[in-house]
C-alpha cells in the first residue's frame, strides 16, 4: 500500500504564532502515538506564504482514516483555540 498524507494549512493571526505552535506540538505528539503514523512536518508561515502548513504521513490510507475517526483526532480539533 502507498503512504497517505494529510495536509492542512492555517492562517494564524499575528501575535498567536507561539500558541499555535504549542497547540500543533501537542496535536502532533498525539498523532505520533497512533498506529500507522510515519512522520509529521510543521512549516511556519514565511514572507511569501502567510499560511502555516502541517503534514501528517501514515503508512496507508486506512491508518490515516482510522486516525481521522479517532478520539485523539477529535481531541485535537476541539482543543484548537478559536483565536487562530
Amino acid at each position: 500500500m502507498s503512504p497517505a498524507i494529510l495536509i492542512a494549512r492555517f492562517h494564524v493571526r499575528p501575535g498567536t504564532e507561539g500558541e499555535f505552535a504549542e497547540w500543533q506540538a501537542r496535536a502532533l505528539t498525539r498523532a505520533a502515538g497512533f498506529d500507522g503514523f510515519v512522520n509529521s512536518e510543521l512549516t511556519p508561515a514565511t514572507a511569501s506564504d502567510s499560511a502555516w502548513t502541517v503534514s501528517l504521513r501514515f503508512c496507508d490510507p486506512a491508518k490515516l482514516e482510522a486516525w481521522r475517526n479517532s478520539k485523539e483526532w477529535h481531541l485535537n480539533r476541539s482543543a484548537r483555540p478559536a483565536r487562530f
